[in-house]
């Protein structure tokens, strides 16, 4: 006979996540962060930042989050490559990126 007393465990809370809109101000710095591209086609990941980089000082931007767009172009359905060269697209245009 199979003991039933055995208690499961509680179900994982949902994933909780938001979106939001950032700039950020390059200035005389790189941006200092590798991505690559998000297999199913949702944006770009960030994989590292880098100690005194535009995003390490701006501080909002971590490893693990999640670029849908820059300056309002998708970031949607891109290769790693295609991904790192919109990034140096979009920092060459202007000393912002939003």
């Amino acid at each position: 006979m199979e003991d039933d007393s055995r208690q499961q465990a509680p179900p994982l809370p949902p994933r909780t996540s938001f979106e939001r809109t950032i700039t950020v101000v390059r200035g005389n710095h790189s941006l200092g962060m590798s991505v690559s591209a998000i297999k199913d086609g949702t944006g770009i990941l960030v994989r590292s930042v880098v100690q005194g980089g535009s995003i390490c000082l701006d501080g909002r931007l971590g490893v693990g989050d999640i670029i849908l767009a820059i300056n309002g172009e998708p970031a949607s359905n891109l290769t790693s490559a295609q991904a790192r060269a919109m990034l140096r697209r979009h920092s060459v245009i202007g000393p912002e990126m939003r």
